[in-house]
């Protein structure tokens, strides 16, 4: 069972669903343990050195050598290959690890823009591999605004499918479904990077400024944390979220806004 790394609640209007998070995946490594050669080898009893085990059975080892790991080790290569391309959409976000942007030599600069421009009008990112820092990857290229991105990618083995909780809706009724529809409609909104920041890191930078200009600095009290609503029933709870989001304003009528502008 992963271990969880955060616990608290998902706030959904009025609507408090407690959560737990663990790691949807992480990089595998086969786990070697640091042996005493004598202990592998009882007749070489005047080395001092070590040699890495594999716990294959309780207290059973292997022993690994390091001319052997570093054997195995994949170069770093000078080229990713493309194997295939896909719908982005086929792809589970769990899989994507760390990304990276792309950006041509001055020679490459026709061909980079001929794969951007195919991936962008047909809709498709490219599969390739390649290794880097000991390790074989394989990256999503994808395009983006203005080029290429790639984000490499978890294998299977290291995804943890099993760890992923199954919803269970038989309790669910129609109409707190159609409720709930109308709510998530309601936050409805074009995606803006920009509207969300990193509070801690921007007051931790403005304390570092006023400390370096020989201010005293007052640090003040988090909020308290918010204690989750308690609901009864979760088709009122879903209402009453409704009746309090802020209606839009109404649009005043054409000559309305020509008399107030003294036309």
């Amino acid at each position: 069972m992963a271990s969880t790394v955060w616990k608290g609640f998902v706030t959904f209007g009025l609507i408090s669903i407690p959560i737990r998070l663990t790691r949807a995946a992480r990089p595998e490594r086969v786990k070697l343990r640091r042996l005493s050669r004598r202990k592998m080898e009882p007749e070489h009893r005047t080395e001092e050195d070590t040699v890495k085990g594999y716990e294959y059975s309780k207290g059973e080892f292997v022993k690994v050598e390091k001319e052997e790991l570093k054997a195995l080790e994949p170069k770093t290569t000078t080229e990713m290959a493309i194997q295939e391309c896909v719908s982005l959409d086929e792809i589970d976000p769990v899989y994507f690890e760390t990304s990276y942007y792309m950006a041509p030599e001055e020679a490459g600069g026709k061909a980079y823009g001929l794969l951007y421009r195919s991936l962008q009008e047909m809709k498709l990112v490219a599969l390739a591999q390649f290794a880097m820092h000991s390790r074989e990857h394989v990256v999503v290229l994808r395009p983006g605004k203005k080029g290429l991105l790639a984000h490499t990618m978890y294998y299977p083995a290291e995804v943890r499918a099993d760890q992923e909780f199954k919803a269970d809706t038989r309790a669910v009724s129609e109409k707190e479904v159609q409720l709930a529809k109308t709510l998530v409609r309601s936050l409805e909104a074009p995606f803006k990077p920009e509207k969300y920041h990193d509070t801690y890191r921007e007051k931790l930078e403005a304390i570092l400024a006023d400390k370096a200009k020989g201010k005293r600095v007052k640090v003040e009290a988090g909020e308290p944390r918010r204690k989750p609503a308690k609901v009864v029933d979760i088709a009122d709870a879903l209402r009453q979220s409704l009746a309090n989001l802020k209606k839009p304003a109404e649009r005043q009528p054409a000559h309305k806004t020509r008399k107030a502008a003294g036309h």
